[in-house]
């Protein structure tokens, strides 16, 4: 029997604290549905002992940091609720990540050991037994890793390496708090668990369910993009609340399409991590006629932000969604040319909530999100989202793009996001990537690469034109490429612009 204890000096507050309680007084409630069979609180706990109780004969100190290695599945969930219930920090890594990566990161976090509860590469196999009765707990305590640390998190590598973002018990307890009363999280609430677990929507979709006695419908990393099945498991499990980006609810309103059915189980719809288009938001309600639409925008860095509850046709009349209103807790500044903005203009966002990390794990630079600008107090505690956001003169905050997505062509600043949206208001077109190449006389040139909708032809002379239209001759792409096949993705199910860019370049070389 483990002495799960937790010392007298430690004070730390546990975030998986209730997932215990929940299965000591309801063992039988469901607490995961995946293809293989539901999972009760009870056996998953028991799970998690089980995993426990391989520790001491890995050799695995008290406090150290591990990581956890493999796809989304019950025994995944299992090992990792085994290593934070004794103290363990865990890193979760993508499983799209190549092996040179993965030790990049477990050198960042400081990890000591890597676990896997199936055969991948190098990790030590802990396969939780479903077998394993209930019986006496041996998780009988929940005690805080060192530091408060419970998950490190990555950032998708959109722009280079990722990073790893140390999250806090203390952060996660007051995320699930406010996320489970916003949108009905708790006993008897089926969640769709549609992202990776390394990603910080898995507060939600994951570990907010657990700890509020709701049940985690997993989607398989490798169906995330088959729409069929996504729209099978919110009818076959009724599930409640649904969180993604844009390109999974238009695979949901495909499907749904399709197949012409409605899910009525459906309550809260949570567009999130990439600007939806005019054209998505113009398909809702569609088959979710009894559900809320909520913007929601945020980062690994500091969790959700700002909430913004939809109203379509007043979205459609104004051409975008606004970010919406900061979450309780939150601080959130627009700062231009090194001044925090008093009213309406553009500038960059920097945000501060009571659910952000203190900073990356293992980054000698300090040029990152965490650094203070120099001269400026009122960004103290703040973090550089380098979002650009514009505020209208009634405070209603928009998106613009990135920083990191704007390039100069001919001298002149253009923002690639911007073109893409220009790009996905014309309704032919299903997805697009606009990305800029090198040229001689130009510097950049832009390419666009567009997915057209099935058994649709795309006049490539009209979309041109809109570019010129919205955004100016300067914004129109070089090329526009046209094609059936989906663009690649991120983990996170935004396009990877990086991915496309090697793509076009092989392709012309």
């Amino acid at each position: 029997m483990l002495d799960m204890s937790p010392p007298t000096s430690q004070v730390a507050p546990h975030a998986l604290s209730s997932f215990v309680d929940r299965a000591m007084r309801a063992p039988a409630t469901p607490a995961l549905a995946s293809p293989d069979g539901a999972v009760t609180y009870g056996e998953l706990h028991a799970m998690a002992s089980d995993a426990a109780s391989h520790f001491a004969r890995l050799g695995l100190r008290a406090g150290a940091r591990t990581a956890v290695l493999g796809g989304k599945s019950p025994e995944t969930i299992a090992l990792v609720l085994a290593c934070l219930l004794t103290g363990r920090p865990v890193l979760l890594p993508s499983v799209d990540l190549n092996p040179a990566v993965v030790h990049i990161l477990l050198q960042h976090a400081g990890v000591e050991h890597v676990l896997a509860a199936e055969p991948f590469g190098e990790a030590d196999v802990v396969r939780p037994s479903r077998g394993a009765g209930v019986g006496e707990p041996l998780l009988s305590h929940a005690v805080p890793g060192p530091q408060d640390i419970a998950l490190m998190l990555t950032t998708s590598g959109s722009t280079g390496l990722p990073k790893v973002v140390p999250i806090t018990h203390r952060a996660i307890l007051r995320f699930a708090s406010w996320a489970s009363d916003r949108f009905d999280i708790g006993p008897g609430a089926n969640v769709l668990s549609y992202c990776g677990l390394n990603f910080d929507l898995s507060i939600l979709e994951v570990w907010t369910t657990l700890m509020h006695g709701g049940c985690a419908v997993l989607v398989a990393h490798d169906r995330a993009t088959r729409r069929e099945h996504l729209l099978d498991l919110i009818l076959r499990h009724e599930v409640n609340v649904v969180q993604g980006v844009p390109m999974a609810l238009g695979l949901l309103l495909d499907a749904a399409d399709v197949r012409g059915c409605a899910v009525p189980s459906v309550r809260h719809t949570i567009l999130t991590g990439d600007a939806a288009s005019m054209n998505l938001l113009a398909r809702l309600p569609g088959p979710f006629e009894r559900s809320e639409f909520y913007n929601v925008y945020g980062c690994t860095e500091t969790n959700d932000s700002f909430i913004h509850v939809i109203d379509v046709q007043r979205e459609l009349e104004r051409g975008a969604i606004p970010l919406g209103d900061p979450l309780p807790g939150v601080s959130a500044l627009i700062v231009r040319d090194g001044q925090v903005l008093d009213g309406a203009g553009s500038g960059e966002l920097w945000v501060s909530t009571p659910f952000q990390a203190d900073g990356y794990l293992g980054r000698r630079s300090r040029d990152d999100g965490f650094a203070q600008q120099p001269g400026v107090q009122a960004l103290e505690g703040h973090f550089r989202s380098r979002d650009l956001v514009r505020c209208d003169p009634t405070g209603m905050v928009f998106l613009e793009g990135r920083t990191d997505a704007q390039v100069k062509v001919r001298g002149v600043r253009v923002n690639l996001q911007a073109v893409e949206q220009a790009l996905l208001t014309d309704p032919d077109v299903a997805e697009v990537a606009v990305v800029a190449v090198d040229d001689e006389l130009a510097g950049k040139r832009l390419i666009g690469i567009v997915r057209r909708r099935p058994g649709i032809q795309v006049d490539t002379m009209r979309l041109r034109a809109r570019c010129a239209r919205e955004l100016g001759r300067i914004a129109v792409p070089a090329t526009i490429e046209v094609q059936d096949d989906a663009l690649p993705k991120t983990p996170t199910g935004k396009v990877d612009r990086a991915a496309v860019r090697r793509i076009f370049q092989r392709g012309v070389s």
